[in-house]
């Protein structure tokens, strides 16, 4: 039995129009490949890219704003949390029993 290589190869490009591929990306080592290796594609739940997402901004405008962000003003001054995460965390939990495995 072959050890499994693990590659992780981002492909992009428009479609009609030539192909870039960057190859050993996030970390991994370019390795080499038999003409007929098999190819997986991964593409996450749209629930997942969407938390993703979402944190993202979250976390560019709380460091943008020196974690100090406030709705309101006087007695109504209150801390903006981004409620919508919590949706949207709740779709996503959906798929946190999900795992991967080679064998």
């Amino acid at each position: 039995m072959s050890t499994p290589v693990w590659e992780i190869q981002w492909y992009g490009g428009v479609p009609g129009e030539r192909v870039t591929v960057e190859r050993a990306a996030v970390g991994t080592t370019a390795a080499t490949h038999s003409d007929a290796a098999a190819v997986t594609r991964n593409v996450a739940p749209g629930p997942i890219v969407d938390l993703c997402i979402a944190e993202a901004i979250t976390v560019y405008q709380q460091e943008s704003s020196g974690y100090g962000r406030t709705i309101g003003s006087g007695d109504n001054l209150r801390e903006a949390r981004g409620r919508g995460l919590e949706e949207i965390r709740r779709d996503a939990g959906h798929y946190k029993r999900l795992r991967m495995a080679a064998v």
